[in-house]
């Protein structure tokens, strides 16, 4: 996000008004949402459909790239601070998740 943030905040912006950029951001969302999915297929396995579907969509909101624009601009941390805060909540959230076995921690997460 360091480095793809300022494009996709452009992209975001530009898509309310351009039918093609939605449908750009769409995709980028979609593809974010997959990588989360297949980052954490160990955990998304071992639960059903519906725990599975909650579990990648905090997940994925947590690390959003609005909220990496928040972390970064309103709350003033960097990207290697966000990426810790980021593991961390992951790892807090996995640990209290019902019906979830943790095997391994996340490694950190790069921004």
């Amino acid at each position: 996000f360091e480095t793809a943030g300022p494009m996709m905040y452009i992209a975001r912006h530009r898509a309310l008004d351009h039918q093609p950029m939605a449908d750009a951001v769409g995709r980028n969302r979609s593809a974010l949402a997959d990588q989360t999915r297949a980052n954490f297929a160990s955990e998304v396995q071992q639960l059903n459909p519906a725990d599975a579907a909650n579990l990648v969509a905090v997940i994925d909101s947590l690390t959003s790239p609005e909220a990496y624009e928040v972390m970064g601009a309103a709350n003033a941390r960097s990207h290697r601070q966000i990426g810790r805060a980021w593991t961390t909540a992951i790892e807090s959230l996995l640990a209290s998740w019902p019906n979830l076995t943790v095997s391994t921690p996340p490694q950190e997460i790069r921004t």
